[in-house]
């Protein structure tokens, strides 16, 4: 996949999103017990500390640096030291493992329990609902140990379900992915049985560190595509239902951390062939105009904490990757108060026109504070370098005061993984169409 460009995609697309974290689904996620697994109850929203009318333009900055640090403050190291432990002893002994009977590279079991790792360190633990498995099981269902030797994965025993068992520095690790519900067909090189529901379960010495389902179906005749996403990785609880045709793509996340909702909203994209079988398996080949075809606008609208509120919308791809494309650094051919010019002149305009977003605050349906983008020059002084591109701003209601979220102590890129989530789960679920 073409790294460097996707991301610039999902960056113009999620910009908006500044004052969010991600990942959701349209049930809303469940609280979590010690072990991390779903205790069926509902998470329970934050006391909300609702505003009257419009507020100052130093008033919203404390407003929305509480809500952050507040959100920040959910989230605590120690609650996810014994995945990563897992996660780093696992590695150790069988990171190069094969598993020849899926593909190696994002079906062994080390690529699992990296993916959830991985997970947690994206904010409000977006990536998480990239940890799941779904293809047909009636070729690779059995219980699988290490191969110490080969350094692989190989089969020794028969199941119905997907196993894989082994030792991980004396304690027992087991991997099940468990497939339930019934099945559907796809047609790609040949005709595969897809489970409609796929449950893993990884646990270490009979505790669970982590679960995720997922719930799936693609008809390739209607173009529809159904990808329903639940991990939970000890107190965090993540949900993605994701729905697509054609024409557009939408996706219902939510988030929460020991039974509190961090996060939830919805995202839409609209394109062409979005549910495209072949369209999604050559996505590494395309070039930036298939790209720009692909994906034509989104809007978005969210929350976090249910006390920052933001609504947004994002049209005319091409030129929003433009607008980012233009930056310069002290290497190329421009000044730095001539690559400041052509940043203002030709930059922004380009974003200002095509992406707007609104921030509103619990309580009050008054605008806060709307998007915007400035030049801006960032510095080394110490090793005389400095680059300039567009960055994103917030333009106080009240008074007008700009503020560079760049600039700020608190942390706006809280919903920057969504999109690239959706586009990686949506690859990825073509992917093994296969």
């Amino acid at each position: 996949m073409k790294k460097t460009y996707l991301t610039r995609l999902a960056a113009a697309i999620i910009v908006p999103a500044m004052a969010l974290a991600s990942c959701g689904g349209d049930e809303g996620p469940k609280g979590n017990d010690d072990n991390g697994g779903n205790t069926g109850e509902e998470p329970v929203e934050q006391p909300t500390e609702t505003v009257d009318g419009l507020l100052t333009s130093d008033e919203a900055f404390d407003y929305i640096n509480k809500t952050a640090t507040t959100a920040l403050r959910l989230f605590n190291p120690a609650d996810q030291q014994e995945i990563m432990q897992l996660y780093k002893d696992f590695g150790e002994l069988y990171g190069d493992y094969d598993f020849s009977m899926g593909d190696d590279e994002y079906d062994s079991p080390y690529d699992y329990i990296s993916r959830l790792a991985k997970g947690l360190r994206t904010p409000g633990g977006a990536g998480l609902t990239r940890a799941y498995y779904t293809y047909g099981f009636n070729m690779i269902a059995g219980v699988y140990t290490p191969d110490y030797k080969e350094k692989e994965w190989v089969r020794t025993g028969d199941s119905d379900n997907l196993e894989f068992r082994c030792d991980v520095y004396g304690r027992s690790v087991v991997l099940t992915v468990v497939p339930s519900g019934g099945t559907w067909t796809v047609e790609a090189d040949e005709a595969y049985e897809i489970p409609k529901v796929v449950t893993a379960s990884l646990t270490q010495d009979g505790k669970e560190l982590a679960r995720s389902v997922v719930e799936s179906e693609y008809d390739m005749r209607a173009s529809t595509v159904k990808l329903h996403i639940s991990a939970s990785v000890a107190n965090i609880f993540v949900t993605s239902a994701l729905d697509g045709n054609n024409s557009s793509i939408t996706e219902e996340f939510q988030s929460s951390v020991g039974g509190t909702m961090l996060a939830k909203g919805k995202l839409t994209v609209n394109g062409s062939n979005l549910c495209d079988y072949n369209t999604w398996s050559n996505l590494e080949y395309m070039s930036d105009n298939e790209l720009l075809r692909l994906f034509k606008n989104a809007s978005m609208e969210g929350s976090v904490l249910g006390q920052v509120k933001l609504s947004a919308s994002i049209k005319n791809l091409r030129e929003v990757i433009e607008g980012f494309n233009i930056e310069f650094d002290k290497y190329g051919d421009y000044s730095k108060s001539q690559a400041k010019q052509i940043v203002s002149s030709e930059a922004v305009p380009r974003l200002t026109k095509n992406i707007n977003a609104e921030v509103r605050f619990a309580g009050s349906e008054e605008v806060q504070g709307r998007l915007t983008f400035v030049p801006y020059v960032y510095e080394e002084i110490d090793y005389g370098y400095w680059e300039c591109h567009a960055a994103a701003a917030i333009e106080y209601a009240a008074d007008g005061t700009v503020e560079v979220l760049e600039d700020t102590d608190y942390d706006f890129d809280l919903l920057e993984a969504q999109l690239q989530n959706l586009i990686n789960r949506y690859e990825k679920f073509f992917r093994n169409l296969k």
